[in-house]
């Protein structure tokens, strides 16, 4: 398995854990395959220190908002 495959399974399996749902919910999620609800969306910003709108695709910028 090639290295970025391998990264970005092990990114899945620690976004899921962090998350307490399961890997396919949350590769949906990252697919945009199933809305997320805000509550797991806060989650993730704080799991990939991140603000909201550059996981929404709002903002190029990664920078969270203080």
């Amino acid at each position: 398995m090639n290295s970025t495959i391998l990264s970005a399974s092990i990114l899945v399996r620690l976004g899921a854990d962090f998350l307490q749902i399961s890997q396919t919910t949350y590769s949906r999620y990252e697919n945009g395959n199933l809305d997320i609800p805000s509550v797991v969306l806060i989650k993730l910003a704080d799991f990939h220190k991140v603000s909201i709108d550059f996981i929404l695709g709002q903002t190029d910028n990664p920078e969270r908002y203080r």
